[in-house]
């Protein structure tokens, strides 16, 4: 952006509102203007555009300080300020904004800093009546230091008038302003000492309005190139990193501003997110605990049908282990899986803790499961037959009881035609 609109802003009676918009491509006038009033700055809106509006407030508006301040940093300093300066505030530091000019951690006497201090109020009156007329202010700085930062590297005073007032700059981030019949008292000030005899330097520099003229002193003094004093404002306010916009009225980066319009999106996508990963981690966690249910299940069959045989680290060693038994029980190769037959086992098996399968061979040519099993009494037998039966074609074979009680017999599991 090469233009700015900038004008001064002042609620002293008589004070009229100067602006102009200057080009720093072109590095001139491109229109300017006075206002009566606040009730015209609607005039200005045409005019502002989509140009950077800058505000220079009247510095008797402003009341410029240095303060002793600790070693900490930028950050918390701006946070300090207020309340540093509390005991020199005539109320109370919430209802001032204070802004840090400069920073000199090698002043005598140890760190200070220059502040500028300006009643919130009257920052927010000039922010809002700019922005009833559909103006937005970008940047505020007092207009004295905007007349310092038109010859930042200068050590004398610098003197501006702008229609009835004089604007005085005095060091790198003080000044004052005063009425025109204050001038001859403002130049017999200590501030002007140095200037009184003849030197090889320069003098103070004097800005005059076109046709004005100095009055007589005793002090040494040039004037600058004949400009309007709202022009001179402009540029020193354009090139001045000041400013009054701080705090509560500082400007959110444009990624904040982005970022605020996509915050209801990002919130859903990150509740969709959360529900998602939720039902994942519970489905996978539903499916572990139906793999070690199986798991379980497969063991507690080959424990059945393989007492012997206790521990299974792997699934592939259970696997393989049945694939041995398999054919060492049908003396040959094997060319169906025993596990559809021993499935049946467990569920026939089911309710019997006390019945125990003493030996078991599976004959694959004649395509059935013998299983020689040992259990309290007749009625076990019949009821394990009545089960089995209902997975398989079952036959039972004679039953024995032996001397302690105990009933064995034989149950021949085939495959259903």
């Amino acid at each position: 952006m090469s233009e700015y609109l900038t004008l001064r802003l002042s609620d002293r009676p008589g004070c009229t509102l100067p602006w102009v918009v200057w080009s720093t491509a072109e590095q001139q006038v491109i229109a300017s203007g006075e206002l009566e009033s606040i009730e015209e700055f609607e005039q200005l809106r045409d005019v502002a555009g989509n140009r950077a509006v800058i505000g220079v407030l009247d510095a008797s508006d402003v009341s410029l300080k240095s303060v002793e301040i600790p070693k900490v940093s930028a950050r918390q300093l701006a946070g300090m300020l207020p309340f540093l300066l509390e005991d020199e505030l005539a109320q109370d530091p919430d209802q001032v904004n204070v802004t840090l000019l400069h920073r000199d951690n090698d002043a005598e006497g140890g760190p200070r800093a220059q502040v500028a201090i300006v009643d919130r109020s009257l920052i927010d009156f000039w922010y809002q009546s700019l922005k009833d007329v559909g103006i937005e202010l970008k940047k505020l700085l007092p207009d004295v230091i905007a007349l310092g930062a038109t010859e930042p590297k200068s050590q004398t005073p610098i003197l501006l008038s702008v229609g009835s007032q004089w604007l005085l700059h005095h060091s790198k981030t003080l000044g004052v302003v005063f009425d025109n019949a204050q001038l001859p008292i403002a130049l017999g000030s200590e501030l002007f000492d140095n200037y009184r005899e003849p030197t090889d330097s320069a003098g103070v520099l004097v800005h005059l309005q076109q046709d004005q003229t100095f009055p007589h002193s005793d002090i040494q003094w040039h004037a600058a190139e004949p400009e309007l004093g709202i022009v001179v404002l402009a540029k020193g306010a354009i090139a001045s990193s000041v400013n009054l916009l701080s705090g509560l009225y500082k400007k959110p980066s444009l990624w904040r501003k982005h970022l605020k319009v996509w915050t209801s999106v990002l919130v859903a996508c990150a509740v969709l997110l959360g529900v998602f990963l939720g039902q994942s981690y519970w489905h996978v966690n539903q499916l572990q605990q139906q793999a070690d249910a199986y798991q379980q299940a497969r063991e507690a069959i080959v424990r059945k049908v393989l007492p012997d045989r206790r521990n299974f680290p792997t699934v592939s060693y259970l696997k393989r282990l049945l694939d041995d038994e398999v054919t060492l029980l049908s003396g040959g190769s094997i060319e169906q899986g025993l596990l559809e037959w021993l499935s049946a086992v467990p569920e026939g098996l089911d309710n019997y803790p006390n019945v125990d399968i003493t030996a078991l061979k599976f004959d694959l040519g004649r395509e059935e499961l013998r299983l020689d099993v040992l259990g309290p009494d007749f009625q076990t037998f019949e009821a394990l037959r009545e089960n089995f039966a209902i997975y398989s074609q079952v036959e039972l074979g004679s039953l024995d009881r032996s001397s302690d009680g105990k009933v064995s017999g034989q149950f021949v599991l085939k495959v259903s035609p």
